[in-house]
């Protein structure tokens, strides 16, 4: 009988330490999306006619970032994977889903496919490619990206077109919490720097698109564009 109750016991507190553990060692979730305080601007977006609309496509990122295991690297370049904080889709996905909110935020137009585009109505291709993606724990974050605008379906037989390059760094503080709120920064400069090219491209009468208006945000050094037609 004695023998039977401490076999108990012992169960009992292997079960507990066997939570305690999963507990300790449970995923961690982080996302590059910004937050949701600017519900009047998503408000317009659900509702009225639009002159325009984009379309996000999928980003590219090196092939060692192309997954949901967050990575930091260190000041030597040595990388670190951490198999136990994620980001809440993978990178590629979360990029390019922050890069859409923050758009149509700021632009009052919603993100669609190309195949959900209406007929003559014209749209905004942005197409994201990450160079860089630095996490560095403890200290800052960079990116480099090069991104690219063409605007389709206008009553043109060509269309214009920008590609234009830059590198953000944000510093960060200590812990993975703030690393995660410096890369969401950086994402969210990049997509003002693109919602400022649209903006002045469809109230240019010509429908030309130049570079951003304003690059003096700190810890961007924007390296310029190219514009041209296709």
């Amino acid at each position: 009988m004695l023998l039977a109750k401490t076999v108990r016991v012992v169960l009992a507190v292997l079960m507990v330490a066997g939570l305690a553990a999963c507990a300790t060692d449970a995923d961690q979730y982080y996302s590059l999306q910004p937050s949701a305080s600017n519900t009047d601007d998503q408000a317009r977006v659900n509702q009225g006619e639009f002159d325009y609309v984009v379309s996000v496509r999928p980003v590219q990122v090196p092939s060692q970032l192309d997954r949901s295991q967050i990575v930091l690297k260190g000041r030597s370049g040595d990388v670190s994977v951490l198999n136990a904080s994620l980001w809440a889709s993978p990178l590629p996905d979360e990029l390019r889903l922050a890069v859409s909110s923050a758009l149509t935020q700021r632009l009052g137009v919603p993100d669609l496919p190309l195949s959900a585009v209406p007929q003559g109505l014209p749209v905004w291709l942005v197409n994201v490619d990450v160079q860089r993606f630095d996490s560095i724990y403890n200290a800052e974050s960079v990116i480099d990206i090069t991104w690219r605008l063409q605007r389709k379906g206008l009553n043109s037989p060509t269309e214009s077109t920008s590609v234009c390059r830059a590198t953000i760094a944000r510093p960060a503080g200590t812990g993975l919490t703030p690393l995660i709120d410096a890369h969401r920064e950086s994402v969210q400069v990049l997509s003002d720097l693109i919602a400022q090219q649209i903006s002045a491209a469809q109230a240019r009468p010509d429908g030309g698109v130049g570079p951003p208006a304003q690059v003096n945000e700190s810890g961007l050094a924007f390296q310029g564009c190219a514009q041209g037609r296709s």
